[in-house]
């Protein structure tokens, strides 16, 4: 059986378009804040990796969230900071 996987694509200023994949089973089973926070822990270990070190330092000041719910159909969705943003601009 093949395996289907899950791409999940940061929607943000800075990291847009930062991609990782996870076996869509597997987030099926975890919840949201899970999948966040191997998000960051692969977006660290990657920039680190690479050298880009005011990179890796920007992820933990991310708020990421997903818009999306997980099932079977979509296999593509994304995690973005936007929203957040948008909503503390007016509190001001």
């Amino acid at each position: 059986m093949e395996t289907k996987f899950l791409t999940i694509t940061i929607s943000d200023p800075i990291y847009q378009g930062f991609t990782y994949k996870i076996p869509l089973d597997y987030a099926l089973n975890v919840d949201k804040s899970t999948i966040v926070n191997e998000m960051k822990k692969y977006m660290k270990n990657f920039f680190g990796s690479h050298g880009l070190n005011r990179l890796q330092e920007g992820v933990d000041r991310l708020d990421l969230h997903l818009h999306q719910d997980i099932n079977s159909i979509n296999t593509e969705i994304y995690m973005c900071t936007h929203c957040a943003k948008l909503e503390n601009q007016g509190k001001n």
